[in-house]
């Protein structure tokens, strides 16, 4: 089963992210307001130009996986807007230039499977934070309660999408390679926040 290898072969790269010091922040007793709002730059910084390159992948309806339902981008500035930012300086902040190489359908599912993959944790992120400063969908937090009830099902059908696609065309270590690549550009472009040299 595809859906398995990807999960072992990835594994690494996905626990990588996950420990950036910038998320773990997030997750931890002492996260702030402002921190977060940091996260949500870096987020917003990535996400954006990734959905601009995966939108110039001119076939990428062809895989039935209603790409415009699955942005994330306008959900973060609608966070960011929540949380007192103007529109101006939203569109101001830096994005980053160093993307996976999004140049066929097998990649724009290898990327799409670290973002989608993503919409799982950002549940537990959601009721943290809302423990810790009292933001929830509509204060702020709308990007980690993307899908609300239905994250379990918009999984699932991905998942299957996948797998069905890598397996009528051999796309298997393509699609490995692009998730690979996207967690680690995803990864370096968190590291290299300001919020993490303050953090020491």
């Amino acid at each position: 089963m595809f859906m398995k290898r990807l999960k072992e072969e990835t594994r690494g790269y996905h626990d990588a992210l996950e420990a950036n010091p910038l998320l773990s922040h997030m997750m931890s007793d002492q996260v702030s307001r402002a921190h977060y709002c940091g996260v949500l730059e870096r987020f917003y910084g990535y996400y954006l130009p990734l959905e601009s390159a995966l939108e110039q992948i001119g076939d990428i309806d062809d895989l039935e996986l209603n790409f415009n339902q699955r942005r994330k981008a306008i959900a973060l500035a609608s966070d960011l807007r929540a949380l007192g930012y103007a529109q101006a300086k939203i569109e101001q902040l830096p994005c980053c230039e160093q993307l996976p190489a999004l140049e066929s359908l097998p990649a724009a599912l290898g990327a799409l499977y670290v973002t989608e993959g993503a919409t799982l944790g950002g549940q537990l992120i959601r009721r943290h934070l809302k423990r810790k400063l009292s933001i929830d969908e509509d204060s702020g937090c709308a990007f980690f309660a993307s899908y609300g009830d239905k994250v379990g099902p918009m999984w699932q059908d991905f998942r299957a999408l996948v797998e069905r696609y890598a397996g009528d065309h051999s796309a298997e270590d393509e699609i490995v390679a692009a998730v690979v690549e996207t967690y680690a550009t995803f990864d370096a472009w968190l590291s290299a926040s300001p919020l993490i040299a303050a953090m020491r």
